[in-house]
């Protein structure tokens, strides 16, 4: 899976929000994040794919993707929500059938922090100076 996030993952970022992020070796950044965007993917198992991000990049996401636009904090939750959706949408087309797509979900502040508190990130990237940290749970 976290080979299939590698392939994938980049290249949704380049297309919906012209960004391109560099992969993390060995975490060199300090994860951080005021969202989680989540989505579950259903099949002959069940994985959750949470994406772990910093506000002040979902606000350049945002800007990339919807120049004529002053975000907001809903706004913000809709455009992370679609990034885990596309992610989700993706994983499942490489997975084959048999495979159902959760709806996504976004979690802030506490909440968000309590659903990745003491697990590894599966995938660390820089993107234009701001850490992106991906999460499975399977």
């Amino acid at each position: 899976m976290r080979d299939l996030i590698r392939q994938i993952f980049p290249e949704i970022m380049e297309k919906m929000f012209f960004m391109v992020p560099e992969e993390l070796e060995g975490g060199t950044l300090m994860p951080r994040g005021d969202f989680v965007a989540e989505i579950t993917l259903q099949g002959e198992r069940e994985i959750t794919v949470r994406i772990l991000v910093p506000e002040s990049l979902a606000s350049a996401m945002a800007k990339n993707l919807l120049p004529d636009e002053e975000p907001s904090g809903e706004r913000l939750k809709d455009i992370l929500k679609e990034l885990a959706n596309m992610l989700g949408g993706n994983l499942i087309v490489s997975l084959g059938s048999g495979w159902k797509l959760g709806l996504p979900r976004v979690y802030e502040g506490v909440e968000a922090f309590g659903l990745i508190g003491g697990i590894e990130p599966a995938l660390e990237y820089d993107i234009d100076g701001e850490p992106l940290a991906i999460y499975l749970e399977e």
